[in-house]
């Protein structure tokens, strides 16, 4: 995630906010390739008195609550996966392990990813691969402290599949 601060008196722009995927798992021959990272675009805060939210969907709809306003659209993250038997069924299941941080030094306010969003099972094509589009939803800290700091900012996820 990247945040800006712009010219506005106590508005702070969040741009580009790039969740990183990591994965693990001991299921041999099964691949995986980032397609697309979830990005919730540029977004402005304009007060953190209120925990706010920002909804990307699988689908790249788009919802905000109180002062976290979409400025420029973002995307859903695709995911493909590969190496799986014709038509196997696979189910998903994710661990959010951390809050989105600022990667510059770490200081500052936090906004954490509270969901993944993102079907539970789906079955793989004829070649045995998927891709799965997967959404979000990020919240501001609500405690009345503006001090997001400018820079990237990420967090990690992890994905599990069972087949």
């Amino acid at each position: 995630m990247r945040v800006f601060t712009p010219h506005l008196p106590s508005l702070k722009q969040v741009a580009k906010c790039l969740t990183l995927f990591w994965f693990s798992t001991p299921c041999l021959g099964v691949h995986f390739i980032v397609e697309q990272p979830l990005n919730f675009g540029v977004v402005s805060i304009s007060d953190n008195s209120v925990k706010s939210s920002l909804t990307i969907t699988e689908l790249g709809n788009v919802s905000s609550t109180h002062a976290l306003w979409r400025i420029t659209p973002g995307e859903p993250g695709r995911y493909r996966f590969s190496g799986f038997a014709p038509f196997t069924r696979v189910n998903f299941s994710h661990l959010i392990s951390q809050p989105l941080v600022h990667m510059g030094n770490g200081r500052g306010e936090t906004f954490e990813l509270k969901t993944l969003l993102m079907g539970s099972t789906q079955v793989a094509d004829q070649y045995g691969e998927l891709v799965v589009p997967v959404g979000g939803v990020i919240e501001s800290t609500g405690n009345n402290n503006p001090n997001y700091q400018d820079g990237d900012y990420q967090t990690r996820f992890s994905i599990t599949i069972s087949y």
